[in-house]
């Protein structure tokens, strides 16, 4: 990993207990799947989870734009046009209320994450029925902000789809808790050239989970919460997690911005 100086954006403080419940944020992550039928008794899934914005009585799905690329890949480069939301039943684990079959944009519609200030994520409107019944994020952004607590993460990792023969199970969303304590946030991530790419937040600390448990958190939102206000409120998207080789220590997580996300809304509303 290369070192370079990042700017220092947010001032974290250290022992605040949070009183507010986060539970409530789990319901705001959707798993996001591509379905293949392996044989008649085997049926194997990928892919990550999405959330929505909406703006303008439109509707616009968010997620990391590997979950997308790299289910194609997995398909043997064969085009996915179409991916899958389950819409889980809130009242008992484990239960699927139902489906929406979603259409996914042309991948030349889109460009890769390999340049600075073009992030791993994806925005796109979608008009399938049953999107309305969907929540949505957008009440959770707000200005920017310096004082924050902890932050909170529900995606659809391993954990959440349990095996059992001849049926599908998913569980409600898998959660990650980062305590304030010892994190930073950095305004930008490292990039092979030594400049920032500052489209995405930097969050750093030696405690982060970055282990396989994290694979199928792409995509999801991530909550903070703002001192000032005590309120959680959206600052990006779960993108990719890893760690330095030679500092066991510096463990990160790599978050494209809110204001990226919310600029491509604003261009596609036009």
């Amino acid at each position: 990993m290369k070192k370079i100086t990042l700017i220092l954006l947010i001032i974290l403080s250290f022992g605040y207990s949070h009183s507010q419940d986060y539970d409530s944020l789990r319901r705001y992550s959707y798993p996001l799947l591509s379905f293949t039928i392996m044989s008649i008794n085997s049926l194997s899934q990928s892919g990550g989870t999405c959330y929505f914005i909406k703006k303008n009585n439109r509707t616009f799905l968010v997620t990391a734009k590997h979950v997308i690329t790299r289910t194609n890949i997995a398909c043997g480069e064969k085009t996915i046009n179409t991916m899958t939301i389950a819409i889980l039943d809130t009242l008992q684990d484990g239960n699927i209320d139902s489906f929406i079959t979603i259409r996914i944009p042309p991948l030349n519609s889109y460009n890769s994450s390999d340049s600075i200030n073009n992030p791993d994520v994806i925005v796109f409107e979608v008009k399938e029925k049953g999107i309305d019944r969907l929540k949505s994020v957008e009440n959770f952004i707000m200005p920017e902000l310096r004082y924050t607590n902890n932050t909170e993460i529900f995606g659809f990792n391993s954990v959440c789809f349990p095996h059992e023969f001849g049926r599908l199970i998913i569980k409600c969303a898998s959660h990650v808790h980062i305590d304030s304590t010892n994190t930073i946030f950095y305004n930008g991530s490292p990039t092979n050239n030594n400049i920032p790419d500052t489209a995405y937040y930097m969050l750093v600390n030696k405690n982060l989970d970055v282990s396989e448990y994290m694979h199928g958190f792409s995509g999801s939102p991530i909550f903070i919460k703002d001192l000032n206000t005590n309120r959680y409120r959206l600052i990006g998207t779960f993108s990719i997690f890893g760690g330095d080789s030679v500092n066991k220590d510096l463990k990160f997580y790599q978050i494209p911005k809110i204001e990226y996300i919310t600029n491509e809304i604003n261009r596609l509303s036009q």
